[in-house]
């Protein structure tokens, strides 16, 4: 069985029976099996990632599009902030400087 186009097997063992669950079937565990072995020792590694790597990659990615996100809700913040300014609310005093120059640089 493929999912997302990536062959697969599921085996499931479990405590209460002594035969296993193998999806899709014994044939096609068996199947996707032999073409494991048949593939070189190179394209199995680069097919392949443990848990912990897939873990890494995943949390990388989240970071990213955390950092992504962040940006983003900054950029609204500051245009929130001009819009106010330019509708005649006077900048706090406790406005940061990295709040002028994040503001100096949307009117930009």
């Amino acid at each position: 069985m493929t999912l997302c186009e990536v062959e697969m097997v599921v085996i499931n063992y479990n405590p209460y029976s002594d035969e296993p669950k193998v999806f899709p079937n014994h044939g096609g565990a068996i199947s996707t099996f032999q073409n494991i072995k048949e593939l070189a020792t190179s394209e199995i590694s680069i097919n392949m990632v443990t848990r912990d790597e897939f873990t890494e990659e995943r949390i990388k990615k989240l970071e990213k599009n955390l950092l992504k996100v962040k940006k983003e809700n900054r950029v609204k913040e500051i245009t929130n902030e001009m819009h106010e300014v330019l509708n005649g609310k006077i900048i706090s005093l406790d406005m940061k400087p990295y709040d002028l120059n994040d503001l100096s640089y949307l009117i930009k």
